[in-house]
């Protein structure tokens, strides 16, 4: 007698989201479960928003764990949150930034701060290490743990771009003042310029890193425009890394299911709707991870790269040939010896699908920029109120918008096997 098997992925996009455990940054994952993961800063923050491979990377990496995200980045933004004040003193910006905090109850917050106070140079330092612990204590009267970014010091772009030497010396001084920070008040730290992991590499061949036109360049792939600021590319590039600081290697994508008389295991996901009859085994495999995030477009020579399959191993089964389908296409036939060794099973349409998680997350963002930043707040809110603040009362509408499109990424795996 021959066996058929077909084991179909449906790779659904479950609304909800994830990511990592507590620890050190040498050692161990920096986020617990269930934790509401609040990211502040300037343009490097605020830019992630829209971008979204750093969630979608921890979605995918630690899709286990029930994490949230708000995004609090605000361009030009310092310490202090001077840009936050709109029409008022420093002081009101630093009051909004606690305000914006509050409302975003967060569990643990992610700060980036330095490069814009580095440019006071010296005479700045004092006044930055201060007003960094100050905001780390609100942090923590939140009931909320710290983990500061030791940000990237400014790459040389070359002829039309300033020498980043001297001003790299200057951000020297802060890195090392955020991490003084961190030590002195029991947080975490992450340095994005550790060599051989969260520092950017070229990406391309050799000759192409060292040559775009006439000038050496050190980002041939556009992962920065200007030597501070990130493109998509730079985004992408970044992300795993800094996944990888915060919440631990990635593991490959594999799941063992063992069907053994009157039961079906897995060592990953649960089993759901399990049936073994005479002549038939199904179930439904759910919560496998899914690879990390497609670059941007034009790069397939970097999409090559990146892993779109399972490492699936099935026992026992009896002896025959199984046919794999996914999505309705067939990938392959192995043997029972072949599938108990484990087989790569290719997961088609699996990089739409997370592109697709990658747009909800940017949506996401975008629902909740609209509720705690709202364009015409000075109409609403402020000194022109009186015009048009009657409107104020819409901004809390978008409570429920932001809060139920926080999403999670697990693939499901449908195995039908019938014996013929």
């Amino acid at each position: 007698m021959r066996s058929h098997c077909r084991v179909s992925l449906l790779a659904a996009i479950v609304f909800m989201l994830a990511l990592p455990q507590r620890g050190t940054a040498e050692a161990q994952q920096l986020l617990q479960p269930g934790d509401r993961v609040v990211l502040l800063g300037g343009a490097f923050i605020e830019r992630m928003q829209t971008h979204g491979y750093l969630e979608t990377e921890l979605a995918s990496h630690l899709s286990h764990l029930n994490l949230t995200f708000r995004n609090l980045g605000w361009s030009g933004d310092n310490v202090q949150g001077e840009s936050r004040a709109v029409f008022g003193g420093i002081d009101d910006g630093y009051a909004r930034l606690i305000r914006d905090l509050t409302l975003s109850a967060p569990s643990v917050v992610i700060v980036h701060y330095g490069v814009v106070e580095a440019r006071a140079g010296p005479e700045g330092l004092k006044a930055f290490r201060e007003q960094l612990l100050r905001l780390v204590v609100a942090i923590k009267n939140l009931d909320a743990r710290v983990i500061l970014l030791a940000p990237r010091p400014q790459v040389a772009m070359g002829p039309r771009f300033p020498d980043p030497v001297q001003f790299n010396k200057l951000l020297g001084l802060y890195r090392n003042a955020i991490k003084t920070v961190a030590e002195s008040s029991n947080s975490a730290v992450v340095d994005l310029d550790v060599p051989g992991g969260t520092r950017l590499k070229p990406i391309g061949s050799r000759r192409s890193a060292e040559r775009v036109g006439q000038f050496r360049a050190p980002f041939p792939s556009g992962l920065s425009a200007d030597g501070f600021q990130l493109t998509a590319m730079g985004y992408w590039s970044q992300a795993p890394a800094l996944a990888r600081a915060l919440g631990g290697e990635r593991t490959r994508v594999s799941v063992r299911v063992v069907v053994e008389g009157e039961s079906i295991t897995a060592s990953a996901g649960k089993i759901r709707a399990a049936a073994i009859n005479t002549g038939q085994v199904s179930f439904s495999l759910q919560g496998v991870r899914l690879p990390r995030p497609l670059p941007p477009e034009g790069l397939g020579s970097v999409a090559a790269e990146t892993s779109r399959s399972l490492a699936l191993f099935v026992n026992v089964l009896a002896p025959g040939k199984y046919e794999i389908v996914v999505d309705g296409a067939v990938v392959g036939s192995y043997s029972a010896r072949l599938l108990m060794e484990g087989v790569e099973v290719p997961l088609p349409g699996v990089g739409t699908r997370i592109s697709e998680l990658r747009d909800m997350i940017a949506l996401k963002n975008e629902y909740f920029f609209h509720r705690y930043r709202p364009q015409n707040e000075t109409y609403l809110f402020l000194f022109r109120k009186h015009e048009q603040g009657n409107n104020a009362v819409e901004i809390p509408m978008f409570d429920p918008l932001w809060k139920l499109s926080t999403v999670k990424s697990t693939a499901s795996l449908v195995f039908n096997c019938i014996n013929l």
